[in-house]
């Protein structure tokens, strides 16, 4: 036999392995997301899991959903946010809809480790029937940005929130989980962990490949015990009252993705997004780094602009001052009187390039906080340290 019949046997070889792979990610597809056996949602949660759900980040769009869901199958709900205001709208409008209890736990995540003590000493105060844990992670980059540019502030809100809490939270209601051999922990991660790396949004990524890591390796040491431990991995869920098949509504994408509780360890939770992301999985890497790259180097260049430009016309509606700017005392004369004149001051229109003051050569566009842009979540002050109950 000659080297091109060698070479034909191991494409063939390839290929057959290749068909084998998505044929069974098909039916594995079709498992997951259309046929109704032995689906957990189509019992009773109650006595399924337990008589009780834990929502963190619980005020996002994505937390109230799951908490009316579980309401409306007649568990209780315990809500976990840092927004006080928005838990008690969102307590009481469970409590009104629902026949259940709602109660919330105001707490700030960032604040470090004695906050998950707190909460702790709360859940077990009550003694609780713990049966579903949803850790939501509502931190992320507010637009796709250099990691060495992006806050300080809004990295440490990020492992805090998004990866310390996941891990502390599924700590403290684990054991108890464990002790009655059932229980759930769901946490929702992202979509991109699937595909290839994503340049301007390193950070945001990496925290959600932790929160991925963890479920997966909690389920192996798990499963066997009566828990099931899953990673939701959503697209694109919509944040307006504008939705499509591939941009659910948060109710809409709860609906599936609660669906898929007890049959996937891992998936997208609503069946659109999972077509997509196995289209996106095809994609060479160099390709799909190039394509992410030029998106989010493009949005970053909108989202500067348009925070500038919303700045600026705050500064041009201000009128403008007059600043006294002296001559150079090399200019000089010692018979002539020091002069001084008058210039105004007025704020210059937008850039896309400047020189950096150390190597000359042009550096393109700034972060919002080196423009002056300030946004709140970066420089976010509490006035509480413990753990409040909302009744």
């Amino acid at each position: 036999k000659s080297l091109l019949d060698y070479i034909f046997y191991i494409g063939a070889g390839y290929g057959v392995i290749k068909i084998a792979q998505l044929t069974w990610k098909i039916l594995s597809g079709v498992r997951t997301y259309f046929i109704p056996v032995n689906r957990a949602v189509n019992n009773n949660l109650s006595e399924t899991f337990g008589k009780w759900a834990v929502i963190t980040g619980a005020t996002s769009l994505l937390g109230v959903a799951f908490a009316n869901e579980f309401a409306s199958h007649g568990m209780n709900v315990v809500l976990i946010s840092r927004s006080y205001d928005n838990l008690l709208q969102v307590v009481s409008d469970i409590q009104s809809k629902h026949s259940v209890q709602a109660y919330g736990i105001h707490a700030d995540f960032f604040l470090g480790q004695h906050v998950f003590t707190e909460i702790e000493e709360a859940l077990l105060a009550d003694k609780l029937d713990i049966g579903i844990l949803v850790n939501t992670n509502p931190i992320h980059y507010d637009h796709p940005q250099y990691f060495s540019q992006v806050p300080v502030a809004r990295l440490w809100q990020i492992v805090n929130v998004n990866m310390a809490a996941t891990t502390m939270m599924t700590h403290v209601v684990l054991p108890r989980m464990l002790e009655r051999g059932r229980g759930a922990v769901i946490n929702v991660s992202s979509c991109l962990i699937e595909t290839l790396p994503t340049p301007l949004a390193s950070g945001d990524i990496a925290a959600m490949v932790y929160v991925d890591s963890l479920a997966q390796g909690l389920h192996e040491e798990c499963k066997r015990k009566g828990l099931v431990i899953q990673t939701l991995c959503p697209w694109t869920i919509s944040s307006n009252s504008i939705h499509s098949l591939l941009s659910p509504s948060p109710k809409v994408y709860v609906k599936h993705a609660l669906n898929t509780l007890g049959i996937s360890s891992r998936c997208c939770g609503y069946w659109p997004h999972a077509i997509l992301a196995s289209f996106y999985q095809l994609i060479p890497n160099i390709i799909w780094v190039w394509l992410t790259g030029k998106r989010n180097r493009l949005k970053r260049q909108q989202c500067l602009v348009t925070a500038l430009s919303r700045q600026d016309k705050q500064l041009f509606a201000r009128k403008p001052r007059r600043i006294s700017v002296p001559h150079s005392p090399r200019a000089r004369s010692p018979t002539v009187p020091h002069r001084t004149t008058e210039k105004q001051i007025s704020p210059s229109p937008l850039t896309t390039h400047e020189h950096s003051p150390r190597s000359g050569s042009p550096v393109p566009y700034r972060t919002l906080s080196e423009q002056g842009v300030s946004h709140p979540s970066y420089n976010r002050t509490t006035s509480y340290s413990r753990v409040m109950i909302v009744p």
